[in-house]
């Protein structure tokens, strides 16, 4: 259990790592060279709304609440950030992981920021 507990707190990092580039440093990263309407957060976050515009209204039913996650990347990866970060946590029972979780965490995100970051 520990194994697929460290796993899914890298991908958890990856995934932190995602959301952060594709919120502030998407046009320097290796991020694009993919499609920017998903993965740019300063133009993705419209894709929930009717023909991109807010005062249309949703796209469909649950696109800017509970479905937000299928409309662009920095969604999709909050929340895979926080499923694997909870099922994590809930397959090791000792506290001590809690602070070994925290630190894998951590230097995934670092480790993959870097990665991602620069062309």
């Amino acid at each position: 259990m520990i194994i697929i507990s460290i796993i899914l707190l890298i991908i958890s990092g990856l995934s932190k790592a995602i959301q952060d580039i594709s919120d502030s440093s998407y046009s320097s990263s290796k991020l694009s060279y993919l499609n920017a309407s998903f993965w740019n957060k300063s133009i993705s976050w419209k894709n929930k709304w009717k023909n991109n515009d807010e005062s249309q209204g949703e796209k469909f039913l649950g696109s800017s609440s509970i479905f937000v996650f299928i409309t662009d990347a920095w969604h999709l990866f909050d929340v895979i950030r926080d499923i694997t970060l909870i099922i994590s946590l809930l397959l090791t029972p000792f506290i001590w992981f809690f602070i070994i979780a925290y630190i894998i965490r951590q230097l995934s995100f670092s480790f993959f920021y870097k990665i991602l970051i620069k062309k």
